[in-house]
């Protein structure tokens, strides 16, 4: 395991986590999925029980690009200069010794469903909006026509209704559970709950499901390769700006390490 501001991380390839997804499946084992980004980093400063999430999860996959940025700056000296320095050459792909690959998670959930068609495993989305997570399965079966997907419990369920949850989801039993409740509740969720899932891969999805159900257009390939995408969704989406002043936080709390190993667990 990495780690960007004492928080894990896997340094992975996206080959190397579909086989290890497909080997979970095949063991018939349980693995936790998450998608790693900067806000999520500061959350888990503050929130401690959060923090014990990542640390246990099977699997934390850094999907944004302010993580891309860390890990160029960490193989820098210290410093805003050099921090800046760092963003460019991410921003460029230039002249990286050990280059991260970032796996945006609406990225890693689509190439999932691809798997599920792929080796008939069987899919279930619960979450989001109500209805959501149900359009999102018809849009991913006229995607995927093979594809055996189920969709259930739209709307912020609470912990105290997860017994009739659990229940439907193992009557379904799926190989891959997508879990749409938003950053860090649904990886609490996930973390307090797979033991008695009868699902074998487990993985929060955030606002993924908006993506599909509501047809969203991501942001243009360049702008993406140029780890951007966030300022096109701000700029769609105004009111991420609050959510935004943690990358704010995150690049100075990055400026301020003094080395590799010399972590500040406080803000």
């Amino acid at each position: 395991m990495e780690r960007i501001l004492n928080i894990p991380f896997n340094k992975l390839n996206l080959n190397d986590i579909l086989e290890l997804v497909k080997n979970t499946i095949i063991s018939n084992k349980k693995l936790q999925i998450i998608t790693l980004n900067t806000e999520m980093i500061m959350i888990a400063h503050k929130d401690e029980e959060f923090r014990e999430v990542i640390e246990k999860a099977g699997l934390v996959i850094p999907e944004s690009s302010g993580l891309q940025l860390a890990w160029e700056y960490k193989q820098t000296k210290r410093g805003l200069l050099n921090l800046v320095k760092s963003g460019v050459k991410a921003v460029a792909g230039k002249n990286l010794e050990d280059p991260l690959e970032i796996i945006p998670g609406v990225d890693l959930a689509f190439f999932l469903v691809g798997m599920c068609e792929e080796f008939g495993y069987k899919l279930m989305l619960v979450g989001g909006r109500e209805g959501t997570a149900l359009t999102a399965a018809q849009k991913m079966r006229a995607k995927f026509r093979r594809l055996d997907v189920k969709a259930s419990w739209g709307g912020n369920f609470k912990n105290t209704d997860s017994s009739g949850l659990i229940a439907e989801i193992n009557s379904y039993k799926p190989d891959i559970l997508f879990v749409a409740l938003g950053a860090p509740r649904q990886e609490k969720w996930i973390a307090a709950h797979l033991p008695d899932l009868e699902s074998k891969v487990v993985m929060g999805v955030g606002g993924t499901l908006d993506y599909w159900s509501e047809g969203l257009t991501r942001a243009p390939e360049v702008v993406r390769r140029l780890g951007l995408e966030w300022l096109f969704r701000l700029v769609r989406q105004p009111g991420r700006a609050k959510r935004q002043m943690s990358l704010i936080k995150f690049l100075w709390k990055l400026s301020k390490e003094k080395s590799p190993q010399d972590y500040d667990k406080s803000l």
